[in-house]
């Protein structure tokens, strides 16, 4: 989707970009298969390196220059995506904060001085971007909409205040006791047959292999939360939270943004980067 606030590539920074994504691409396809080999095995002399801390796991694995380069080379490959994008984008950082400043907006963006963000985004994480961008992309895309900086764990939205509440992968970049605050804040935000939809990345696959990729994400790629939130029984804790009718889907992932993504839900995750988890509940 097309729209003024979107940076645009040089040819050099293109090639660059593309160059990344191919890189990624291989590792995934090349490497990944290889190191999972190298997991299983060694798993075989590990014990309980089923269970959910794989602690004696990973020491065992750090011992093989294979496994330590691979971890490199992944975070690497992920540091360089975000350089790549973040030197164009700042290349055009005047223009685009030019082209931002809207002169009768149709939304707004209302943030709070005193806002306070909690723990796990100010010390742990980099995601504090603010809702400028967001609300420009809005206003040029001739659409209203209306922005607020605050804690989804208690925002200041009155009591039964909306009918439909959504967020897109939040959940991983909070902590356990967070998501539950947060599922009872979209309970009180919600009015009587209200709908909640959390989409989410989907579970990594069962097995040592999947315990190995969660505990690389959350050690080695900025990712704190992401073993947590892949091991907590989100069902239960909407149901913990007032919900009924809770349902767990999964919907195939589309390129770009497109009246013709694929539509409808299945019951099985085709990977990560291939689909989305969708958790939903109504409220009674």
């Amino acid at each position: 989707m097309s729209h003024p606030m979107m940076p645009e590539a040089t040819h050099d920074e293109r090639a660059e970009q593309d160059f990344i994504r191919d890189l990624k691409i291989w590792l995934g396809e090349q490497l990944d298969p290889l190191q999972r080999q190298l997991v299983e095995a060694t798993s075989c002399s590990v014990p309980d390196s089923h269970d959910l801390d794989i602690g004696p796991l990973r020491r065992k694995l750090l011992e093989h220059d294979a496994y330590r380069s691979w971890i490199s080379v992944r975070r690497a490959s992920q540091e360089m995506m975000w350089d790549a994008v973040g030197s164009s984008i700042d290349r055009q950082l005047e223009s685009l904060t030019a082209k931002a400043a809207v002169s009768e907006p149709r939304g707004s963006v209302t943030l709070n001085p005193a806002f306070t963000p909690p723990r796990y985004i100010a010390a742990l994480d980099v995601h504090m971007m603010p809702g400028g961008y967001a609300h420009a992309r809005a206003e040029h895309l001739g659409q209203r909409v209306h922005y607020v900086q605050a804690n989804a764990e208690r925002t200041e939205f009155p009591d039964e205040s909306f009918d439909f509440v959504f967020s897109c992968v939040l959940l991983q970049e909070t902590s356990k006791a967070a998501t539950r605050k947060i599922f009872e804040e979209c309970d009180r935000l919600l009015r009587p047959g209200g709908v909640v939809i959390h989409c989410e990345v989907p579970p990594m696959e069962e097995g040592v292999w999947g315990k190995v990729i969660c505990d690389f994400e959350s050690l080695y790629n900025n990712e704190s939360f992401w073993r947590g939130v892949q091991t907590l029984d989100l069902t239960a804790v909407m149901h913990d939270a007032g919900f009924t009718d809770v349902q767990r889907v999964f919907q195939g992932v589309t390129p770009r943004a497109s009246r013709d993504a694929i539509k409808g839900f299945t019951e099985r995750s085709t990977g990560v980067f291939r689909s989305w988890f969708m958790i939903s509940a109504r409220k009674s």
